[in-house]
């Protein structure tokens, strides 16, 4: 790529506001004081009823509400371990440095499998790992917008191994009428945790209520609940602070830059919060999910526009931006660079750093940047 300094690059492309998007985005915020007054199980209830008609072909008593991905998945591989005595997970090794914690959390031995530049497994590679174990369990995770779990290269790996456990890791690819499913030797776990859908964490789980597992939860202890009431409260204040400025900074025509990461991305899973502790859902989480998914078809269509927009001028030169047609969901989270110019220092749009290694926080398997599509009332010209 040509040598072009940062004083020489004019980004041609920038945020604009969606204005119709604004006012239903502020409006959630106004309607979300009275949703969280309500019964939990009026709001739980609601919600599993949503997504059982809308995201997943599942039965209301499939899903299962935990405070995160992360716990969900944990408490997945605890019955897991408990209910058919599986010890092996295999993880992608690339990917969330909570995952693999979760496992661990879970009193799992964990194997990676290789993953190509697209975040797609290599499965041949995978297929001769899998040979070597017997009820070993399969994490196979739907990754900046790869969707390998719907892929015919996993149907037949599946086929070919007949004691095989599969968890979809789906927390970024929560979409309408998704088509995974959950039975008897697959589950999901899906979290709001502002990929897809705008969200305050919370997640869960979907599976097959006639198998031999028994997902469990763990209670909170009062002082884990006050500080999670604190941090969720604080949490959506800041954000409603950060959106209400960068919406008057787009409509006095100051679009933001947006800066290269820093450090890779790495979760220390320790507060009250954060941790893999398989406890239930915040009623916060609970009804911004509930608030949110509602209005999902606006949002994926949003993202969509802003992916194609995005992928045609590419910041002219300053990276190269890239969508993988196999496997790829058609209005993915994030967007991946195939390059990076170490010549600029500011983008159009948010960037996301790469995963961290689990427990190198200062190591990274790849160094995967991608821009992030999640911002509902943003359009960039």
């Amino acid at each position: 790529m040509e040598n072009i300094t940062t004083e020489q690059v004019v980004v041609k492309i920038k945020e604009r506001l969606r204005w119709g998007r604004v006012f239903f985005h502020l409006l959630n915020y106004c309607m979300l004081p009275f949703l969280i007054m309500l019964p939990k199980k009026m709001v739980l209830a609601r919600l599993q009823h949503l997504l059982s008609n809308r995201i997943y072909s599942a039965k209301c008593s499939q899903i299962l509400f935990y405070k995160s991905g992360r716990s969900a998945l944990c408490a997945l591989l605890i019955a897991l371990r408990k209910g058919q005595n599986r010890k092996i997970v295999f993880v992608p090794d690339y990917i969330c440095n909570v995952v693999p914690k979760a496992c661990v959390d879970a009193g799992f031995d964990l194997q990676s499998y290789p993953t190509d530049d697209h975040l797609v497994p290599i499965w041949t590679s995978l297929d001769k790992l899998l040979c070597n174990d017997t009820d070993s369990v399969l994490l196979i995770c739907s990754l900046m917008g790869a969707t390998p779990i719907v892929s015919a290269e996993k149907r037949q790996l599946v086929e070919r191994h007949s004691d095989l456990f599969v968890i979809a890791d789906e927390c970024q690819n929560l979409v309408e009428q998704s088509p995974v499913k959950a039975n008897l030797r697959e589950a999901i776990v899906f979290s709001f945790n502002d990929k897809t859908s705008p969200g305050l964490m919370g997640g869960g789980i979907v599976w097959a209520t006639d198998s031999d597992l028994i997902p469990e939860f763990q209670p909170a202890s009062f002082i884990n609940t006050i500080k999670r009431s604190i941090y969720f409260t604080g949490a959506l204040t800041k954000r409603i602070i950060r959106e209400t400025r960068h919406i008057v900074k787009l409509a006095l025509n100051r679009p933001v830059m947006y800066a290269m990461p820093e450090s890779y991305e790495y979760s220390i899973c320790q507060s009250a919060h954060y941790n893999t502790q398989p406890e239930s859902i915040h009623r916060i989480s609970a009804a911004y999910a509930l608030l949110n998914l509602r209005l999902m078809k606006h949002v994926t269509r949003v993202r969509k526009e802003n992916c194609k927009m995005l992928s045609s001028v590419a910041v002219y030169g300053v990276a190269n931006v890239e969508v993988n047609n196999s496997c790829h969901a058609e209005a993915p989270p994030f967007m991946l660079f195939s390059e990076v110019s170490n010549n600029v220092g500011y983008y159009p749009a948010p960037v996301k750093a790469p995963y961290a290694k689990f427990n190198m926080p200062e190591a990274c398997v790849k160094k995967q940047y991608a821009f992030k599509l999640n911002i509902p009332y943003v359009a960039y010209r």
